[in-house]
């Protein structure tokens, strides 16, 4: 039986199309619809939430302009070597 890891990627590349076949793994194959109505029912709780305009929203918009109010910090040097005490 192939890792959990392995079966979530594998079946996105089903979802792209591609013929894929591995071992059965009972705690995906047997659950499918579960999952995804765990999935759609978690959707739904987010988009209905109080304060859902505060929820963090992915993928990230990256439209030109977004984020020119937020100032920018300068990160101090970071040194290769640490030395800690008396030396």
């Amino acid at each position: 039986m192939p890792p959990p890891k392995t079966v979530l990627a594998l079946e996105k590349l089903r979802e792209k199309g591609l013929e894929v076949t591995y071992a059965p793994a009972p705690w995906y194959t047997d659950n499918v619809d579960k999952l995804a109505a765990e999935k759609e029912q978690r959707e739904q709780r987010i988009a209905t939430a109080q304060h859902a305009e505060h929820l963090e929203k992915l993928p990230a918009d990256r439209s030109e302009g977004v984020g020119m109010e937020i100032p920018r910090v300068q990160r101090g040097q970071l040194y290769e070597t640490v030395k800690y005490g008396k030396e």
